[in-house]
């Protein structure tokens, strides 16, 4: 889970055990290296990419589908200097809706699947280093197209 989800529980007062704050992949690992051979509930998305449930053994994982990506069409009539992208489906809602990137603009890519997403898109990304928001900032004011 990420830093979002774990605040979220905390207003339940559930303690995380594990916070990823890295690339999923990297992730994925550490996580299957704290998890050892035990077995672990995964509520998410129905149509997830499950990224930390394809490194483990098929008898650790109970997934659970919990919601549905619904896509929605939403066409800007304004112009953004920087659009932060937070999934691939973020991605294919804001294209299929019609709108485009134009040359100024930003488009920030948290995770490599959006980031692919992105390109497939025409667009070429700024990659941010985490999935922490600070880095999404980062990523925004950083020079680099």
């Amino acid at each position: 889970m990420g830093v979002g989800t774990a605040n979220a529980l905390k207003k339940f007062n559930i303690d995380s055990d594990f916070i990823g704050k890295n690339e999923i992949g990297r992730v994925a690992k550490e996580f299957a290296e704290i998890i050892g051979e035990e077995k672990v509930l995964f509520p998410g998305a129905k149509n997830g990419k499950r990224s930390v449930q394809k490194i483990l053994q098929e008898s650790q994982v109970i997934d659970l589908p919990i919601y549905e990506t619904q896509l929605k069409d939403l066409v800007f009539q304004e112009t953004f200097y920087s659009v932060v992208f937070t999934s691939p489906s973020n991605v294919r809602a804001f294209f299929n809706s019609g709108n485009t990137s134009s040359s100024f603009q930003k488009a920030i890519a948290i995770g490599k699947s959006t980031e692919m997403e992105l390109l497939q898109n025409g667009v070429k990304p700024v990659l941010a280093n985490s999935y922490l928001e600070e880095d999404w900032s980062d990523a925004a004011i950083s020079s680099s197209f």
